[in-house]
């Protein structure tokens, strides 16, 4: 027990073996390793501009800001992505303080902890995803944070019903050509690909049609004739 630290984060008081816990995670891939997605390639691009505050708690616990065991996007705005996750610890939250008495809080809002202005944290043992051989005990720190899109390529905005997106087609292309159509409903922007030796049209962005250029080839996705990702390759 001589290389367990004693944490209080506000209502929480917490028992972490840094140690042990900065050994596991170093095992943890990068967010781009484990996922090859948009979101998860600019999560470990964008982690440097991540504020000081909130990669100080991080560090003092054995994290590392990159290796998350989970995370995922709540929303795009102003170029900047609203994102979620969590991280595993070795040790024990040894209590948790009631920060409100007022019962119409939700549990997360009662114990959720501010980190900075863009950032947020809170703690708790029902842990999910746990990497493989994680050393027991341990407990899950969940995290909010705003980080810009720096990827090079525009995002792509559009959501799919989740019982629709069995139809979203994946397919490996080139760009071919492009054009801006005029319609009763203003202008469509559209642009053909080359895929399996036949032309695919979709509409996209504006962002999109002046991103698409020759020589382009990537991985398109697309619904009923509407962009929906793109995946350039290198």
């Amino acid at each position: 027990m001589e290389h367990w630290k004693e944490f209080k984060f506000e209502a929480y008081t917490l028992r972490v073996d840094v140690d042990k816990t900065r050994e596991a995670n170093r095992k943890v891939p990068f967010s781009n390793e484990q996922c090859a997605c948009d979101h998860c390639e600019n999560f470990s691009l964008a982690a440097s501009n991540a504020n000081m505050e909130f990669v100080d708690v991080l560090t003092s616990l054995g994290l590392e800001i990159r290796r998350t065991s989970e995370v995922f996007t709540s929303g795009f705005k102003n170029n900047m992505y609203h994102y979620h996750g969590f991280y595993h610890l070795v040790g024990t939250i040894e209590s948790i303080e009631n920060m409100q008495s007022n019962d119409d809080l939700h549990p997360l809002e009662i114990k959720s902890i501010q980190i900075s202005e863009d950032s947020s944290i809170y703690f708790h043992e029902d842990c999910s995803l746990v990497p493989e051989g994680f050393p027991k005990p341990y407990f899950q720190l969940e995290f909010s944070i705003l980080l810009p899109r720096v990827l090079e390529y525009p995002h792509v905005n559009q959501d799919i019903p989740i019982n629709k997106t069995h139809h979203v087609k994946h397919m490996d292309s080139t760009f071919k050509s492009k054009r801006v159509k005029k319609t009763w409903f203003g202008l469509k922007y559209e642009v053909t690909f080359l895929s399996n030796h036949r032309n695919v049209v979709l509409y996209v962005s504006e962002d999109l049609f002046d991103y698409f250029d020759h020589g382009w080839s990537g991985e398109i996705s697309y619904y009923d004739k509407t962009c929906c990702g793109i995946k350039p390759y290198q």
